[in-house]
């Protein structure tokens, strides 16, 4: 048995944490906990305990736990440092479990993240990005990708050694928000199963293999050095599974996970006392948060009741009415008026108004965590109607995120990268106030 330092981060904001964990019933003394318990411990309600099965005496018995207390620095929350366990890793392994306190009067914890640690299975670390540098959880929109690297160490190809070391699971689950919430429900695991398959080394050579038809495929996993450790590495660079009724209007998370089999060692009593061998167990999981792209409307108001302006002829500007559904968090949302037809991506000179409705630089109408609804009423005052002339007009809202596109010439060549700006709606609609006069002019002397 040996002790082994344990390095971590913990750089999110509380409040910007929307998936719902196992709340420990442990208090929260200072901003974080860091938790160590045996790989098999798991936390009873009843019992109000973590219990493992302990793999010496067949028991069922209350595990022992350490506690570590972890300060952030005053609002932030983040801390990054060195810890020497006291609890020994053992041939049974070790969990690490990162809780962080609620944000008062919230005390309850909350499972930020988890580490497998065993000197007999493979070592995994998972890596999430997307486009969106959001500092408290990896996020995208619906119809943006993400990208996840998966590292791999100690899966050996030796064919005569146990199953644990040469064979992990690779799985990926989604969770959809119910309807009117922005985190996963308290009262369950919702979690989809989407992807399910063995990544198995024989030898050199690398397998995936199916699940149910035990089917194989080799490939090539790539080669890499991270903190001065060699790691085989997979990529994913795709869209969420996430599953929804309308386009690109999914919102929940989706989870990368590897699991690895039970060693020699590790059984577990059922409720019947009967003793087997342990279940697949997580080494490491990350999430990606998901949100719908953005909805608007757009609707006009000359007197009293609003109406649609597409295809009308108005004899003056009216207001405009404004509502936003579901903006990303990470967003600018603006309405733009300009002489002439609807064009996308205008870039024209005709511009006689571009007003924000919505940016998370403003605290007092956004805020960067959650998608946001926002109505916006927008003045016929807001331009000089007397610098406007007759024709027609188009009004478009142009929402803009952190993704990108790529910009190229007239070639196909790259020449640069530019924020995508998309537009939720427009509306085209002719101003004529002239009013012309047919017919014959008389005077009361030629009657």
């Amino acid at each position: 048995m040996y002790k082994k330092g344990i390095k971590f981060l913990a750089a999110c904001q509380l409040a910007a944490i929307s998936l719902f964990s196992q709340v420990s019933t442990v208090n929260a003394a200072t901003d974080f906990i860091l938790q160590i318990t045996p790989a098999q411990a798991t936390y009873d309600s009843d019992l109000g305990a973590w219990m493992w099965t302990n793999p010496e005496t067949n028991l069922y018995e209350q595990a022992t736990v350490v506690q570590i207390d972890v300060a952030g620095p005053e609002g932030v929350g983040v801390e990054t440092g060195d810890v020497i366990s006291s609890l020994p890793i053992d041939k049974y392994g070790s969990r690490f479990i990162l809780f962080g306190s609620g944000i008062a009067p919230d005390t309850n914890l909350y499972n930020l993240k988890e580490k497998l640690v065993h000197p007999y299975r493979p070592q995994v670390e998972i890596v999430t990005s997307s486009e969106d540098q959001y500092e408290g959880v990896t996020r995208t929109r619906a119809d943006e990708k993400y990208q996840g690297k998966i590292y791999i160490t100690n899966l050996i190809g030796d064919t005569t050694a146990p199953e644990s070391s040469r064979k992990v699971l690779l799985e990926v689950l989604t969770s959809e928000y119910e309807a009117g919430r922005d985190r996963v429900s308290e009262y369950g695991d919702l979690k989809r199963v989407v992807e399910q398959i063995y990544i198995v080394r024989e030898g050199d050579t690398w397998y995936f293999e199916d699940v149910d038809s035990e089917e194989r495929v080799s490939f090539s996993p790539k080669t890499e050095y991270k903190d001065g450790v060699s790691y085989y590495t997979l990529t994913c660079n795709t869209l969420s599974s996430l599953l929804s009724e309308f386009e690109y209007k999914q919102k929940g998370e989706e989870y990368i996970r590897v699991l690895g089999l039970p060693n020699e060692f590790e059984y577990v009593v059922d409720e019947h006392g009967n003793v087997e061998q342990a279940d697949w167990q997580i080494i490491d999981e990350e999430k990606i948060q998901v949100w719908p792209i953005a909805d608007a409307s757009l609707l006009a108001k000359l007197a009293d009741e609003p109406f649609t302006l597409s295809g009308r002829t108005l004899n003056k500007f009216p207001s405009l009415i404004v509502d936003l559904v579901d903006l990303y968090p990470t967003s600018k949302t603006y309405v733009r008026i300009y002489k002439g037809p609807a064009v996308e991506n205008y870039t024209g000179e005709q511009i006689i108004l571009q007003e924000v409705v919505a940016n998370d630089y403003d605290p007092t109408n956004f805020n960067t965590v959650t998608p946001q609804r926002e109505t916006q009423i927008i003045s016929s005052e807001s331009w000089n109607h007397s610098e406007l002339e007759d024709g027609e007009y188009t009004v478009e809202i142009i929402t803009e995120t952190p993704f990108t596109e790529q910009v190229v010439d007239a070639d196909g060549n790259p020449v640069g990268i530019n924020t995508k700006k998309l537009r939720l709606v427009y509306s085209t609609f002719s101003l004529k106030r002239t009013v012309q006069f047919f017919g014959n002019a008389t005077d009361s002397e030629n009657k």
